[in-house]
């Protein structure tokens, strides 16, 4: 090929490669620009709620690798309106505190946290300032799922035969393929007749993975239920029994 030739496709295809780079970043530019938006929508939606609240009085830190604000959002209306009396959280955090909180008015309600670091659980004693005994670290442990790598709570199916009619999900630490699948061991039988899941980090493949197998399961067991998507800073997912569909249309 004539080396004139050679340097002009050369120029032309660096070109091009460059101009792809340029797109691809503006694309991801603008994408992160729309979650962060969504996300002040969701803190402006978030804080006129619970600003009136009887019981939400702490305040919350969230972002980053807590949760967002469409998840706090959520949270927030189904501890006030549905007022569960059951509930398991998968990693333990700024969610902890708002079910902390509402705990206060009624001591008689469940409370089962997961958590794989033994200092964030002293760390959340102190923010509390109180006994944290709800909190269950469980070290994380890998295995094998479905062809994939998987990391999850090692002795988590111990808590099956226990009813939950609220069921949070922001833990273990992601896996690539599927992730946080922890919940599948004990399903459907750990689900009270009203339920409400609510999972997030669901842009992420591994957690879309699992949601969809989550609702493989209730179809499995001729469980009735609504899904509903918050998007935001991520990508919140809630899985509702029928009668509270409510909670997947906020």
């Amino acid at each position: 090929m004539n080396k004139n030739i050679k340097e002009k496709l050369h120029k032309l295809l660096w070109n091009i490669s460059f101009a792809y780079r340029g797109y691809y970043n503006q694309a991801n530019a603008a994408k992160s620009f729309a979650n962060r938006v969504e996300e002040q929508m969701w803190a402006s939606i978030y804080e006129s709620t619970v600003k009136d609240s009887a019981w939400m009085k702490c305040g919350i830190s969230p972002g980053r690798w807590a949760v967002g604000y469409n998840f706090l959002y959520v949270l927030f209306r189904v501890l006030d309106g549905m007022k569960p009396q059951s509930i398991l959280e998968l990693g333990a955090g700024q969610t902890t505190k708002m079910v902390n909180e509402y705990k206060k008015q009624n001591q008689n309600i469940s409370h089962i946290t997961c958590e794989q670091d033994e200092d964030w659980k002293k760390e959340l004693g102190n923010m509390l300032h109180q006994n944290v005994d709800f909190i269950n670290v469980m070290p994380l442990e890998t295995i094998d799922f479905m062809g994939a790598k998987v990391k999850r709570y090692s002795g988590f199916k111990s808590l099956g035969g226990v009813k939950f009619d609220l069921i949070l999900i922001d833990g273990p630490w992601g896996s690539e393929r599927y992730s946080r699948i922890d919940i599948l061991e004990i399903l459907p039988e750990c689900l009270a007749d009203s339920f409400v899941m609510i999972m997030d980090d669901c842009q992420k493949e591994g957690e879309a993975a699992t949601v969809a197998l989550i609702c493989k399961k209730l179809e499995s067991a001729g469980i009735k239920y609504k899904l509903g998507v918050y998007p935001g800073s991520t990508e919140v997912r809630v899985i509702t029994s029928w009668d509270k569909r409510f909670y997947a249309t906020l």
